[in-house]
This record gives structure tokens, C-alpha cells and sequence, in this order.
């Protein structure tokens, strides 16, 4: 569900720009016969991401608050919709654009943040007879290291904080290595 939320707002913020280039390019211009074909093929696009978006709610079992969220960027997005098979897009079609796509971000981080929460409340515990820390074998500390790793790149983090936590493992492994 992450990912599809990811991939609607990537899809969303192509669509910005291309009402953002109509734009630059009508500058009060009166709307030619391609411009407007143009406009009503960005409708099309913006109503199979309002669809999207629709299915999307009715397949999520979460909660209240994250349903009113989709179904109020549904709305806006009938609104730009509308406004795009009439021919009428100004600055504020483009400001309620972007605030489809805010909103398409913070939905997925939502998602993503009920999801780790999940995912900490169904974690067991850790095994009391399991050897502490301190009398792990290198090779058991490096092999805890590489899952500790792919847990966190597994969570969802967006790929500046990848990098980020690959490079602290990277310098934990070359630390381990120094002591060891």
C-alpha cells in the first residue's frame, strides 16, 4: 500500500507539472483547439489517479482519520478534474494540485508510520538464554550487523536515510573490524 501511495504521488507531481507547463505556455492566451484537448487528456489523467485513489481507500482497514484524508484528496481532485475538462486552470487549480500531492505524501507516510507501529507491537521479546552482547563471536556480531541492516532498509525509510543508514552500519562493520 506504501508503494502504491508512493507511486500515485510520483504520478501526481508529473501531472503538476505538465498543468504547470500549460501554464507558462497559455500566459492569458486564449485556449487553442490542442490546448484544450491537452486539458482534457490531463483530466483523464488526474480521474485514473481520483479512481486509484478510491480503490486505495476502500481496501484500507486503517483508521477513520486516514480515509477522511483520501476521500478529501478525491474531492479535490474531482474539483481539478472539472476544472480541466472546462478549460478553466489558474493558479489555483495549480495551488490545489499541490496540495493533492502534500496530502498523497503525507498519507504514504501515515501508512508507513501506522506500519511500524504494527510492527513494534508484534515483535516477541528476545530469547533470556541467548548469549549477551559482550560474548558474541565476530563472525555472530558482523552477522547481527547485516540484520540489523536489512531491517532498517526494510522499514521504508526514503533513500536519503538508505544511504544514511547503510554508512553507519558500513562505519559499525569497519569499527568491529578495527577492534576484533
Amino acid at each position: 500500500m506504501i508503494q502504491q501511495m508512493q507511486n500515485m504521488a510520483k504520478d501526481q507531481q508529473r501531472l503538476n507539472q505538465q498543468i504547470q507547463q500549460m501554464l507558462n505556455d497559455m500566459q492569458g492566451d486564449r485556449l487553442s483547439q490542442d490546448a484544450q484537448e491537452r486539458l482534457r487528456q490531463l483530466g483523464a489523467q488526474q480521474e485514473a489517479l481520483r479512481r486509484q485513489l478510491r480503490d486505495l481507500s476502500r481496501q484500507q482497514d486503517g483508521t477513520n482519520q486516514l480515509l477522511g484524508d483520501l476521500d478529501r484528496i478525491a474531492k479535490q481532485m474531482e474539483e481539478t478534474i472539472r476544472e480541466l475538462q472546462q478549460g478553466r486552470v489558474d493558479r489555483r487549480t495549480q495551488q490545489r494540485q499541490q496540495q493533492i500531492l502534500t496530502r498523497l505524501l503525507d498519507a504514504a507516510r501515515s501508512i508507513r508510520e501506522r506500519g511500524r507501529q504494527k510492527e513494534r507491537e508484534s515483535q516477541t521479546g528476545d530469547d533470556p538464554e541467548r548469549q549477551g552482547p559482550g560474548e558474541l563471536t565476530p563472525a555472530e556480531q558482523a552477522d547481527q550487523l547485516r540484520r540489523a541492516l536489512l531491517r532498517a532498509l526494510e522499514s521504508g525509510y526514503a533513500p536519503d536515510y538508505e544511504e544514511l543508514i547503510k554508512r553507519y552500519f558500513e562505519l559499525l562493520q569497519q569499527q568491529e573490524a578495527g577492534d576484533g
